[in-house]
């Protein structure tokens, strides 16, 4: 990994009338009212790879997004891509030969971990860790595991991973100060979240098109099943207040647990050419990623 020099780009205040192929990200403001949400000040935020692959998007500040991306100089991985909403300046953080994936900040360190894919032919996927300023090349976390496609940070040693196996996924508990690896009885969807009291929230996959929510205390190992997931959607977000927030087709809806029987649609974004609404992010000030095709 190098240091990369910054990129200024005006990003676009309105979205495109046309739909882009590939994966694009849109930002929208999310502001509730009387326990009304509303959805405004819609942004198409990849105008530098309007065509391309841009990706699990993952709020780093209020400000600051890092995305997985291939550009069109990248044939054949993606890199790691800083994006900051407020003054649409975007940075690239890796260039490697080996393809990164779902960045997220290490909570309590200096550093941000990903999803590394091997440059060679076996493809293994790996969790690495860099540093934040980009000082070094970083190095491989949680070395006995491999197979990592999607993972959750509960402490700075602590992490939940999704472990890519045939004939079912699994996923795991893993401490890397007390050497532990725990397997976890469930069939884990991709998603991962918290709760505001520290609780883990993901999918669990099953044949049925609607997936029970689990929400797992990380120490006591309790989980319930918080609601099921909208038809055919698995990606979600959620607030502090514990409202959930997932897209289906071009559908954005919100559930809260304590004051909803079911799912409640915000709004339709057919208009702004949004057919799939996919991966989510979500800061403190409503800021909403969208990542859409």
């Amino acid at each position: 990994m190098r240091l990369l020099c910054t990129i200024i780009l005006f990003l676009t205040e309105t979205l495109l009338s046309a739909q882009l192929p590939s994966t694009q990200l849109y930002h929208f403001k999310l502001s509730q009212s009387n326990g009304i949400y509303r959805l405004s000040q819609p942004r198409w935020l990849n105008k530098f790879n309007p065509d391309g692959y841009n990706n699990q998007p993952f709020f780093f500040s209020e400000e600051e997004i890092y995305i997985s991306a291939r550009l069109p100089q990248d044939t054949s991985q993606t890199d790691i891509y800083a994006l900051n909403l407020h003054s649409n300046i975007l940075t690239r953080i890796t260039a490697t030969p080996e393809s990164e994936y779902s960045p997220k900040p290490i909570p309590g360190s200096a550093d941000f971990s990903v999803v590394r894919v091997d440059a060679t032919k076996e493809k293994i996927q790996r969790l690495w860790k860099y540093p934040l300023n980009r000082t070094n090349g970083g190095r491989q976390i949680f070395n006995k595991m491999e197979g990592v496609g999607y993972y959750h940070w509960i402490t700075t040693a602590k992490a939940i991973l999704f472990i890519v196996k045939e004939p079912k996924n699994e996923l795991y508990l893993v401490d890397s100060i007390e050497n532990k690896v725990q397997k976890l009885n469930h069939v884990p969807g991709r998603c991962f979240a918290y709760t505001s009291s520290g609780k883990v929230v993901f999918t669990e996959k099953t044949a049925n098109l609607e997936s029970p929510v689990h929400i797992l205390d990380p120490e006591t190992l309790e989980d319930k099943i918080a609601m099921k997931t909208l038809p055919g959607s698995e990606d979600f977000v959620v607030a502090e207040d514990g409202t959930f927030f997932m897209g289906n087709n071009s559908d954005f809806y919100k559930y809260n647990p304590k004051s909803d029987k079911k799912w409640v649609l915000i709004a339709n974004l057919r208009d702004y050419g949004i057919k799939k609404i996919e991966r989510l992010a979500l800061n403190k000030s409503g800021d909403l990623v969208m990542v859409c095709r």
